[in-house]
């Protein structure tokens, strides 16, 4: 189908005659609430309002932040809105129109890890510095094509906040219960947005979140406020399925890290929180594996970093964290990024240890089951992994898709793995099996972060799997609408 003109137009940025706070660098300005003006019909002074104020960039981008109630008892969502950058002499695309781009929406993992490290150290249309002194326009972005929105979830997270205890997420339904309102009134206030196609993707612990929102989106389509087509879901070395894949020690010790006798005890650990889940006590199964190898809540340094001098285990080539992936904890509390983005005082978390406290129970259970209604019923799949990666490890994710029980299961087995390469053919960028509507894709030189370690690649395999091009054509795709 060809695309269709919209209605929709990004409103001109508000000056500080206007009312954006130009008072100094020192004024954080207050908080902005949308949901009352979203709820009385005022949505042109929400988008008005919400406009993302000046962040001193090279290069200015346009969009939308601001608070969306998703519980008036108990919480908001921050979230961080950029239209489609897209122009139609850059690409040549179906919906070169950016009123018509699709809308991916980008969750972190964690889980409680802000969608702001994706922004500025992964897709977003801005990078930092390493210290977090400058902001600048990053030319390999996601928003070059899509229309991209961040969110920070669950509650507790990044900018996100509840000023009461049952406010917090406890496990993935209460995560597709949040989000599944929060993109009620998102396509509420961006109404002819709703039917551009919605893909949902992310990474690491969202290898839950966004299966569980995708499938929360599939059982409510008939009784949604808005009528949303959503498309399918995409994301990169998600912990899915636990059980399948705590098996690490599997991975590190070939690579040389450990040896044999410590991979043999890490191997009993796991084996001990594998049991616990089969039990059902999937606290337990944490427990372990934190003290481990996840190191999360755990006060002690764990056995892995221990053994291995690692402090960093999303790429086994660098065993401490990039300076990059930490510079949004230095840029963001600023007052003028705060005034920004209308976050006013609100308290800014990079690791809210309450938040993970609220997923101790749901940390090891599997989202199989919803991951699999998704495939089932036809919406496009794409599974990616880095292989550098050691926390969610290539053979692990394999592990997991190999034990999914859907009715192409079998088919599935036999699928033959490809090379998959550059647009030009220049370039090999990694590897892809797909059957039906399931694509997995291993991505070379690459880790936990892919977007990070190859940015090309990663923007070619996003728009391959919007558009449903190469190298997603071999088998055809079903789209539920």
């Amino acid at each position: 189908m060809g695309c269709q003109k919209s209605r929709y137009r990004i409103p001109a940025r508000q000056d500080a005659e206007e009312g954006t706070d130009a008072s100094g660098d020192d004024v954080a300005g207050e908080a902005l609430f949308l949901t009352p003006l979203i709820k009385e019909g005022k949505l042109d002074e929400a988008k008005s309002r919400s406009k993302v104020g000046a962040l001193s960039a090279d290069k200015e981008v346009p969009g939308f932040s601001g608070y969306i109630t998703v519980n008036p008892q108990y919480n908001s969502n921050l979230f961080w809105f950029v239209p489609s950058l897209i122009s139609s002499q850059a690409f040549e695309s179906p919906c070169s129109d950016p009123e018509n781009a699709p809308v991916i929406l980008w969750m972190q993992g964690g889980p409680r890890t802000t969608s702001m490290l994706g922004f500025f150290a992964e897709n977003g249309p801005y990078i930092l510095s390493p210290d977090g002194a400058e902001i600048r326009y990053r030319e390999i972005n996601w928003a070059s094509r899509y229309s991209m929105l961040y969110v920070d979830q669950p509650v507790g997270t990044g900018f996100s906040f509840t000023e009461n205890e049952a406010g917090y997420a406890r496990n993935q339904t209460d995560v597709g219960r949040d989000m599944l309102e929060f993109l009620q009134q998102f396509f509420t206030l961006f109404g002819d947005l709703a039917q551009n196609g919605l893909h949902l993707s992310g990474e690491s612990y969202a290898g839950k979140y966004v299966p569980t929102v995708g499938a929360t989106l599939h059982q409510n389509a008939d009784t949604m406020r808005v009528k949303i087509k959503f498309k399918g879901i995409a994301y990169g070395n998600g912990l899915t399925d636990p059980i399948n894949m705590l098996r690490i020690a599997d991975f590190i010790y070939p690579i040389g890290l450990m040896s044999r006798s410590a991979a043999e005890y890490m191997s009993s650990a796991t084996l001990e929180a594998v049991q616990h889940i089969h039990a059902g006590n999937t606290a337990a199964a944490f427990k372990i594996m934190d003290r481990v190898f996840y190191g999360i809540l755990t006060k002690e340094d764990t056995y892995f970093k221990n053994v291995t001098g690692y402090s960093y285990y999303y790429n086994y080539l660098i065993n401490t964290e990039p300076k990059v992936t930490r510079a949004y904890k230095v840029f963001l509390p600023k007052p003028q990024t705060r005034r920004a983005l209308h976050v006013g005082d609100k308290k800014f978390s990079t690791t809210r240890d309450v938040v993970v406290g609220h997923f101790y129970d749901d940390f090891m259970r599997s989202a199989v089951p919803q991951f699999t209604e998704v495939l089932e019923n036809g919406y496009k799949v794409l599974v990616y992994s880095g292989p550098l990666d050691i926390c969610v490890p290539t053979i692990m994710t394999e592990n997991f898709l190999a034990h999914v029980a859907w009715s192409h299961a079998e088919d599935w087995r036999h699928a033959v793995q490809h090379p998959w390469r550059s647009a030009d053919g220049e370039q090999l960028y990694g590897y892809k099996r797909t059957f039906k509507n399931l694509n997995y894709v291993v991505v070379c030189n690459g880790g936990h972060e892919l977007p990070l370690d190859q940015p090309e690649a990663m923007l070619e395999l996003i728009t391959a799997f919007v558009e449903g091009t190469e190298p997603f054509t071999d088998e055809p795709m079903t789209t539920v609408e």
